[in-house]
Formats: structure tokens, sequence, C-alpha cells
């Protein structure tokens, strides 16, 4: 991020072109997302797998989906928040309410997706404890700033 040289002159990117990049990684998350649930959907009716492998697959598929959905909401949240803050301080709420809505959503895909294995308690324990820390930081810096 830039430095904030009064109101009118702060930009939330470095580079101009920046925000487009983040704008086209969030689409291509939706499409990669769009494309394993239709993946899953075709698997489903097609009963090639057995029992336990299926279950297996069904874990690993939605896994998947919810990382998807994740890193989508952070592209374009990140896009949203570049396009409409207009001040430094303005920037670091915003990035604290987005990683507080994250952790808040993540946490909810956890209990709903009750991760069976080691591994994935890991994984969201981690995913959830970097949104959580982020969201932590990002308000310690709006905080610092307003004084």
């Amino acid at each position: 991020m830039r430095e904030d040289k009064g109101p009118g002159d702060y930009s939330y990117w470095k580079w101009s072109w920046a925000k487009w990049l983040v704008l086209a990684a969030g689409l291509l998350e939706l499409v990669q997302l769009g494309m394993n649930i239709r993946e899953y959907h075709d698997l489903s009716g097609a009963s090639i797998f057995s029992g336990q492998a299926w279950t297996a697959y069904a874990a690993q598929v939605k896994r998947q989906c919810v990382l998807e959905g994740s890193v989508a909401a952070c592209f374009f949240g990140t896009f949203l928040i570049g396009v409409l803050c207009r001040s430094r301080k303005q920037a670091r709420l915003a990035e604290c309410v987005l990683l507080l809505a994250l952790a808040l959503v993540w946490t909810a895909a956890l209990i709903a997706l009750r991760p069976a294995s080691g591994a994935d308690r890991v994984l969201g324990a981690l995913v959830l404890c970097a949104a959580a820390g982020g969201a932590g930081y990002s308000f310690w810096q709006y905080r610092r700033e307003c004084k």
C-alpha cells in the first residue's frame, strides 16, 4: 500500500493494474469452484466408488470447496476494499471486518463439515487462527493510526 498523503490522494494499490489481477484471481477461483461442484455432481450419479471411497472423496471435495470459496471471498473482499476505501484508516478497518467475517464463516464451515481426520482439524485450526490473527493485527494497526 502507498503512503496516505491526504484525503484525495490515497490509493490502496501500489500499481493501478493490481486491482484487476485480484478481481481476475477471484473469478478464476469461482470457476474452479464450479468445476469441482460439477465433477462431484457427475461422479455422484456414476456410482463408480465403493461406500468408503465415496465418503473419502466427498469429504475431500467439500474441503476443497470450502477452501476455494474462502480464497474467492478473500480476493473479492480485497478488491472491494481497494476500490471503495479512501483512506488508510478506512482500509485497515475494512480489512479487519473482512477477516473477522471470514473467520466466522470458516468456523461455521468447520462445525458443519465436522472434519474426521487430524490433518483436517489442524488445517482448519490454522486457517481460523490466520484469519483471526489477521483481523487482530488489522484492528491493532487501525487503532494505532487513530492516535
